[in-house]
């Protein structure tokens, strides 16, 4: 808004009718960064019904945690990814959507998954 190149906030107040300016005069760095995304990984059969596999990206190093979300965000199922190809049993599960969200050094990597 003032040329600062500095993001500022704009409000529009519906209960008043009127228009607020909100100016960043803070010099600090931004407190959130969207994280590096993890690319490449592979989850097979989608839809699963019994078992779920989670392949690495090829060249990822270090360990890798995933985690299997209901469609209200709650952790179902967390197992580690050691190898090229990691199988997991889902046939326990209600069935439904689920987000596998995979976490390593290089990065973050989510994924819809159906269970059915």
């Amino acid at each position: 808004m003032d040329g600062d190149f500095v993001q500022d906030v704009v409000v529009a107040c519906a209960g008043d009718h009127t228009v607020r300016v909100f100016l960043n005069r803070s010099m600090a760095q931004p407190t959130a960064t969207r994280p590096a995304q993890l690319a490449g990984l592979d989850v097979y059969p989608n839809p699963a019904a019994d078992r779920l596999t989670v392949q690495r990206p090829t060249g990822t190093r270090g360990p890798l945690a995933a985690t299997l979300r209901d469609a209200l965000g709650r952790a179902v199922l967390r197992f580690a990814v050691p190898e090229a190809a990691t199988t997991v049993p889902v046939g326990e599960l209600p069935r439904g959507v689920y987000v596998l969200q995979v976490n390593g050094p290089a990065g973050t990597a989510t994924q819809r998954v159906v269970l059915h």
